[in-house]
């Protein structure tokens, strides 16, 4: 497959979350992924997150797949 190709490959919501992000302007983002079913740990772990860094703003959105579904948080954070 070509590079042209796989921009055009059709991508589930999670394959999206799941590639770090940063920023050069001072700011990082951190993706988490939140399944509905055995949730504790992930929301532990995020909450550790949340609890220990500068945190600018969070975007949320919910996958609705059945058994399946999952929040998604993009968290901005400062690394200033």
């Amino acid at each position: 497959m070509t590079e042209h190709e796989e921009e055009k490959a059709p991508r589930s919501g999670r394959d999206i979350f799941l590639k770090p992000t940063h920023s050069p302007i001072g700011m990082q983002l951190k993706l988490f992924v939140l399944p509905i079913k055995n949730l504790g740990a992930a929301e532990a772990e995020m909450n550790a997150f949340l609890r220990g860094h500068r945190v600018l703003a969070v975007k949320k959105e919910f996958v609705a797949d059945g058994e399946n579904s999952f929040w998604t948080f993009c968290v901005e954070e400062s690394n200033a």
